[in-house]
């Protein structure tokens, strides 16, 4: 899902689910008499011809997805048997990071990174073709003047495969062979501008592009540390409310292994695995700053590392639904209040 948002600007999984009674793909899931979740199927934009969203700007749910208009087209051999159907939002999982306002798919990584990723192109092939002509041999003879230029281009061939193969040459007295070098002088700034400008498109530092080793930064690296903690804002924002509503479904599922449980009842939380750990240095140093009590553990993580913290673990916990449930008893305290 994540893959088909960032290549074609959405990402969906069909949610297969067995319920209780009858039901209609276009009518809202409901969770409380569902018996098992089936499978998951992820797919891209490619197979929803219309997007149904909430445009009115007076409404709480001004800008979600209501439905969707999916094709559900089969092919058996050469008989291809084409329908659509109206599906509610609640049996899909959506993801989707980059729209503007008036458009209803979303728009592809690739966009912003094209251009960039046409002057990287360029600038691979450039270099290659100065890698190829590095260094070339020049020939000065009076006789070239009188051959025509047939004989010029079989001589070119025979001299260019004998001096490439051959460390000696034989010449005439009156006869010159020399080597020509490319010049390379500022190639580098210029690589290193085109490496620039792939991380702020890619909003990556140039040494996770470049292989640093995974999950192990110094104290100083305060580009990869901004790195990673985006994707813990990420998996806090994007995937977790996703994991947290299958995790609901098994759970409410009856025929699903342990049978139906409420999730209300039951204290549970998603925590995602660290995405780094420091160096061995700057553990030391924070070993030696607390063990000889010279800084509070919070005057180290300010000082030292800002708002990063010492790892990536966020602050905040919670069910999505339960968060979801206090903005909406808050939104209608407020509404009560204010007529």
């Amino acid at each position: 899902m994540l893959t088909y948002d960032r290549l074609r600007g959405d990402g969906f999984i069909s949610l297969g689910v067995t319920q209780a009674s009858k039901f209609e793909l276009s009518e809202e899931l409901k969770t409380n008499n569902l018996y098992s979740v089936d499978y998951l199927h992820a797919f891209s934009s490619l197979k929803v011809n219309e997007f149904l969203i909430n445009e009115d700007v007076f409404d709480i749910k001004y800008g979600q997805l209501e439905q969707l208009r999916i094709n559900r087209a089969s092919s058996h051999g050469l008989h291809t048997q084409t329908t659509e159907s109206s599906v509610h939002v609640s049996r899909l999982l959506h993801s989707q990071t980059r729209r503007f306002e008036g458009e209803a798919p979303g728009r592809s990584l690739l966009e912003p990174l094209y251009d960039i990723l046409t002057v990287f192109d360029t600038s691979v092939w450039s270099v290659g073709q100065i890698l190829h002509d590095f260094t070339f041999k020049v020939y000065k003879s009076k006789d070239i003047e009188n051959l025509s230029t047939q004989d010029k281009q079989q001589l070119s061939m025979i001299m260019d495969f004998m001096f490439r193969t051959e460390a000696l040459a034989m010449i005439a007295n009156d006869e010159d062979l020399t080597k020509q070098g490319t010049s390379v002088s500022g190639i580098k700034d210029l690589l290193d501008f085109v490496w620039d400008l792939l991380s702020g498109a890619a909003r990556m530092p140039k040494t996770v592009i470049k292989g640093q080793e995974s999950g192990t930064i110094t104290g100083a690296q305060y580009d990869v540390m901004n790195y990673y903690s985006r994707i813990v804002a990420d998996q806090e924002n994007e995937m977790k409310p996703h994991l947290e509503k299958l995790i609901r479904m098994l759970l409410m599922a009856e025929k699903e292994l342990g049978g139906r449980i409420d999730p209300e009842t039951l204290e549970w939380e998603i925590q995602f695995n660290p995405l780094w750990n420091v160096d061995a240095k700057t553990d030391a140093e924070i070993r030696i700053y607390l063990l000889n009590n010279i800084i509070t553990a919070d005057e180290l993580r300010e000082a030292r590392f800002g708002q990063f913290g010492l790892s990536d673990t966020l602050k905040f916990s919670g069910d999505e639904a339960d968060l979801r449930e206090l903005a909406n008893s808050v939104y209608k305290g407020w509404s009560g209040a204010n007529g």
